[in-house]
């Protein structure tokens, strides 16, 4: 340790002593200069707590040249004044230290803040929406083309702009409310049920930081439809069929024969028919078990019918034996949307109907037809079952249905008086 006056020259001087060395300035008393072998020099300043007979402390100011000798001066002196007046430098130091931590933290929280709220304002319904069906509906849901449909068709031109933190509650009640005025409660129901299955994904993801769909009801009252056609409501619906284009018109009249599902039908494929009996897989399948459908021979003359006619297209075409049934001719796959042929039918036929009062019309004239067993009809509609008989019972019935089908379908040419149905089932029986 040497004592003497610090100055710049004199610090520059001195580089890479053998050993770590000390220089006490006599000019600001408690300021010390340390030296290192790797030429490192740090400014401190030395000083007691509780005067002479305190408590010796060191104090770190800084290293030189970052810190000039002047500011280490400046610092020491003010170090010691606080000494003298009892407050330990070292300890305002680490609380200066702690302030501005905690300013460095705030600083960077507000940030991110910023940062997220920039992205949640860039962060649209359609997006929201859209990740909802790419990432989570169309993997999870087998109907995930009527949410498709209700974001497109309804919710995107109301909110799709429209950043998805902004869309409030009060603006989705009010805009369910009008839909419930244009006449389509039903209609708003699945809006509200699509939109806040959209805003819930979102919610869990940390897409949104809450969902405008808390406790809404729903704004429509619905009713349980039971519409079932008459026997003469059946023949004029087959005779509009013949102006409907022949595929589409083939997949009503065999929903009509089968009592099966509208995807169940249009997603038909040959292979998945043999020896007059049809085997939809689970996957297709509502309640997601295999469902075999004996096929009536007036079912088979439709399928005869359609096999031909897509051969025929197919060779026109200079392409292989499509699998799909009713093959969708802009993409691949099968014809899916059948909307517009309803509203086709209904302008043709005159009727009030739905799609799905087919299948409640077969289910109602069975009954009426003599097949008495309900539970028969509820395999043929392949309607799920609830406790351990649905795991235990694996017979399928096929022979009852096969004769309830029949039964139904000799009806079904009787009531439409189609001799192309009458001659299959001659051709059948003999």
């Amino acid at each position: 340790m040497a004592k003497t006056t610090l100055t710049v020259k004199m610090i520059e001087r001195e580089v890479l002593p053998p050993t770590r060395l000390e220089y006490w300035d006599l000019l600001e008393r408690g300021l010390v200069l340390r030296i290192s072998p790797k030429g490192e020099k740090t400014f401190s300043v030395v000083y007691w707590m509780g005067g002479r007979k305190g408590k010796k402390r060191r104090f770190t100011l800084g290293q030189y040249p970052q810190l000039s000798l002047a500011n280490a001066r400046d610092l020491a002196r003010e170090a010691r004044l606080l000494a003298r007046k009892g407050t330990d430098p070292i300890f305002v130091r680490k609380e200066r230290e702690r302030e501005e931590r905690e300013l460095e933290r705030a600083r960077k929280e507000a940030e991110v803040r910023a940062r997220e709220e920039a992205a949640r304002q860039k962060y649209t319904f359609d997006r929201l929406a859209n990740d909802y069906l790419e990432k989570w509906a169309k993997k999870r849901k087998r109907s995930w083309k009527g949410d498709e449909w209700y974001i497109k068709k309804v919710l995107s031109p109301e909110f799709g702009n429209r950043p998805a933190e902004e869309v409030k509650r009060q603006e989705i009640v009010d805009f369910l409310d009008r839909i419930v005025e244009r006449g389509t409660p039903v209609k708003a129901n699945r809006a509200l049920a699509c939109i806040s299955k959209i805003f819930n994904w979102g919610f869990k993801k940390g897409k949104v930081t809450t969902t405008p769909c808390v406790l809404i009801d729903k704004p429509g009252a619905e009713r349980q439809r039971e519409r079932v056609l008459s026997d003469e409501e059946i023949r004029q619906l087959w005779k509009a069929l013949d102006a409907e284009r022949p595929l589409m018109a083939d997949s009503f009249r065999l929903r009509l024969l089968t009592a099966q599902r509208r995807g169940e039908v249009m997603g038909m494929r040959w292979s998945e028919i043999e020896d007059g009996l049809w085997t939809i897989p689970g996957c297709r399948t509502k309640n997601k078990r295999t469902h075999c459908v004996p096929m009536s021979p007036q079912a088979l003359r439709i399928l005869d019918r359609i096999r031909r006619a897509n051969q025929e297209k197919n060779e026109r075409a200079g392409r292989g034996e499509v699998d799909w049934v009713f093959p969708n001719p802009r993409r691949t796959g099968p014809v899916y949307e059948d909307q517009k042929a309803v509203q086709r039918i209904r302008a043709a036929s005159g009727l009030d109907f739905k799609a799905h009062d087919l299948r409640r019309t077969v289910a109602t004239k069975m009954t009426k037809l003599g097949i008495t067993n309900r539970f028969i009809v509820g395999k043929i509609l392949n309607h799920s079952e609830s406790g351990v008989t649905k795991v235990y019972d694996v017979y399928d019935y096929l022979k009852e249905k096969k004769d309830a089908l029949n039964a139904w379908g000799r009806h079904m040419a009787q009531i439409v008086s189609d001799l192309r149905l009458v001659e299959t089932e001659g051709k059948a029986e003999a």
